[in-house]
């Protein structure tokens, strides 16, 4: 069927339609298969996004599970400078530590700084123990007294014993059945001065000759030291940095039957009949005497 110049035939334009149809068709397969692959090739960077933001979620919820602080890396007495060998840093978990401790970094010790009481080591630092001006060198707080003790290199520990160092009082004397007896008067004393030196430094220069050591005791540790004195001997034995005063569990006293066997002992023991006790007024060391047969001797073993 002829048709004139310019006009479609109705089949002609039945085949356009479908041509268009088709293409268009083509054109969204086309489209959806590439969305499809970009889809596919995206889904594993945005999983592994998460992850990362989930890693560092984790990281800094650990972080900021555990704090930095400084403590003390042994005993620090009070008015010690505090210093970069007194204080170690420790961390902590968040619940754990204590709201005014001095955390690591901290410029507040960028100056000189003293402790205003006492630190046992593995306390944390906190800023009330902060003072800016040292303590009087004799500090006594209340309560306490200062009791001075005669000592010979032998009592100083060979000189070890020095201004702020810790010990404890030994009383040796004998009982009334004449055995020897050895007991802690005064325990974790602190040591103001030695030889009336207040200031530490190295060992004490003590020589043979006898000098004098100062302790901060409570009023009853006084008594007991003035009382033991005159019916016996002390000494001193020193105690280490790390020693808060409640990590050894001595025995209250030891005896000669410690050392021997108790039949020994027994069979050397010889009751008194009596004892006194008085001054050597030359040197003012206890001496004691002892009652045998109504007669008085001095006891050489005391």
């Amino acid at each position: 069927m002829t048709t004139r110049f310019g006009h479609q035939s109705p089949f002609q334009t039945y085949v356009a339609k479908v041509r268009w149809v088709v293409g268009s068709l083509l054109t969204v397969i086309v489209m959806l298969a590439i969305s499809t692959v970009y889809i596919a090739a995206q889904a594993p960077n945005e999983a592994d996004a998460v992850q990362a933001f989930v890693s560092d979620s984790d990281t800094m919820s650990a972080r900021e599970a555990y704090v930095t602080v400084l403590s003390a890396q042994r005993r620090i007495e009070i008015g010690e400078e505090l210093s970069p060998t007194t204080l170690v840093p420790v961390s902590l978990r968040t619940g754990e530590v204590p709201v005014d401790a001095v955390r690591v970094g901290s410029d507040i010790l960028q100056s000189r700084r003293f402790a205003s009481r006492l630190l046992h080591a593995g306390d944390i630092l906190t800023y009330d123990v902060l003072q800016e001006h040292r303590p009087p060198q004799l500090f006594i707080p209340d309560g306490f007294r200062a009791v001075t003790l005669k000592a010979d290199e032998r009592e100083l520990v060979d000189g070890y014993v020095t201004p702020s160092s810790r010990v404890d009082v030994l009383w040796r004397h004998t009982d009334v059945r004449g055995m020897a007896r050895v007991k802690p008067v005064v325990k974790f004393a602190k040591v103001l001065s030695v030889n009336g030196k207040l200031e530490q430094g190295g060992r004490s220069n003590v020589g043979k000759q006898p000098t004098t050591v100062t302790l901060l005791v409570t009023a009853r540790e006084a008594q007991l030291l003035e009382l033991a004195r005159s019916l016996g001997t002390l000494s001193l034995v020193l105690l280490g940095n790390g020693d808060n005063g409640a990590l050894a569990r001595d025995a209250e006293y030891v005896t000669a039957a410690d050392l021997f066997d108790s039949d020994e002992v027994s069979s050397k023991e010889v009751p008194f009949e009596g004892v006194a006790y008085t001054a050597d007024p030359a040197n003012g060391k206890a001496l004691r005497y002892v009652l045998r047969g109504r007669r008085w001797s001095l006891d050489t073993q005391f």
